[in-house]
């Protein structure tokens, strides 16, 4: 129920209706934007509405959603959406980790290895909030990069020093 998610306006649709309605086109307009969102679910779901004296489709009316929260709302038809862009600390930890991933995965490729090559990984992670990322996700991390052997330290020499997100990493890969 998109009432729960969002508030409805209704507006004509100018380009279908402006044809059948001529002149009255501006009546059109005024009481279509007065649509109660009880009329319209009516009508949405294959009832009738008339307003005007003229019969009105799905089609003659463009529905607007504002969302009622911090969501962005999309709607297809009977379907709407919302979808909450807040980011909480396991998020970010997560985009942290996918983001090492990939990193790892480019260097993987610019040192010339083959896609089923396995490598042995060496992390350095300075900041604590940082490599407690990558610990939480060293799972995937050396899964997704097939790393047979991995060391994740706060110092130590690394071949390449890089930023991920405003952090400091040292990358080593090499063929295991």
């Amino acid at each position: 129920d998109d009432n729960e998610l969002c508030t409805l306006s209704f507006k004509a649709n100018f380009k279908l209706l402006g044809r059948r309605m001529g002149p009255r086109m501006k009546e059109m307009a005024q009481a279509i934007a007065g649509l109660s969102e009880e009329s319209w679910r009516d009508l949405r779901d294959g009832g009738s509405l008339e307003l005007v004296g003229e019969a009105l489709t799905v089609e003659d009316i463009l529905v607007q959603r504002q969302a009622k929260d911090d969501v962005i709302v999309e709607a297809n038809g009977p379907f709407t959406v919302a979808l909450d862009t807040d980011l909480d600390e396991a998020l970010r930890a997560e985009g942290l980790a996918r983001e090492v991933a990939s990193l790892v995965q480019r260097m993987r490729k610019d040192q010339g290895l083959d896609i089923t090559d396995r490598i042995d990984l060496r992390l350095v992670a300075e900041d604590q909030v940082f490599r407690s990322a990558i610990e939480e996700h060293l799972t995937y991390i050396t899964s997704e990069v097939l790393a047979s052997s991995h060391s994740l330290s706060a110092d130590g020499a690394t071949e390449q020093n890089v930023d991920v997100d405003g952090y400091s990493l040292g990358v080593t890969v090499e063929r295991a």
